[in-house]
């Protein structure tokens, strides 16, 4: 073998061996990433204390989903009989939803308010993407204890507390 020969092969084993070596540490990324994804993928997401529940009965042909909040205020209704409301600001993210309900659930110092939209149970509707905003203000009630704090939470959200004078 001549010399020529002999330096085009050690060229040839030095390329060879930096491809593949380039080639197994592109296959080890690329199997650790795909352990990650599947890992961040099969972890179940963080759930609120109280999920809303759905209303019992809606009307023909559409379903009812928890509507997105944009605001929740506390109302004072009558300040000596500890009556209260909450003024709730949701969204209608399209043409398609309607405003549909709120409920008001209390679980001791936790004052569980959902609020519902209906949207066509029939996901081929279209629907245009116009956001709107539906405001609605709900009873909690006048059975609040003073000096105690309470806790509202909306659709499973906490979103304000309030102490009853």
């Amino acid at each position: 073998m001549s010399s020529g020969a002999s330096s085009t092969s050690r060229r040839l084993r030095r390329y060879h061996t930096r491809v593949m070596g380039g080639a197994r540490i592109l296959s080890i990324s690329s199997a650790l990433c795909a352990l990650a994804l599947l890992a961040a993928c099969t972890k179940a997401p963080p759930r609120s204390s109280a999920p809303p529940q759905a209303p019992p009965a809606v009307a023909s042909g559409r379903t009812a989903v928890p509507a997105p909040i944009e605001t929740a205020e506390l109302v004072v209704r009558e300040q000596q009989s500890g009556r209260y409301a909450v003024r709730i600001r949701s969204g209608l993210p399209s043409g398609c939803a309607k405003f549909e309900r709120i409920d008001v659930a209390r679980d001791g110092y936790v004052v569980n308010v959902s609020v519902w939209n209906t949207i066509p149970s029939d996901a081929t509707v279209a629907c245009t993407m116009i956001y709107g905003i539906a405001e609605n203000t709900a009873e909690l009630g006048g059975d609040f204890v003073r000096g105690e704090a309470y806790a509202l939470h909306v659709n499973g959200e906490p979103k304000l507390s309030f102490t009853p004078n």
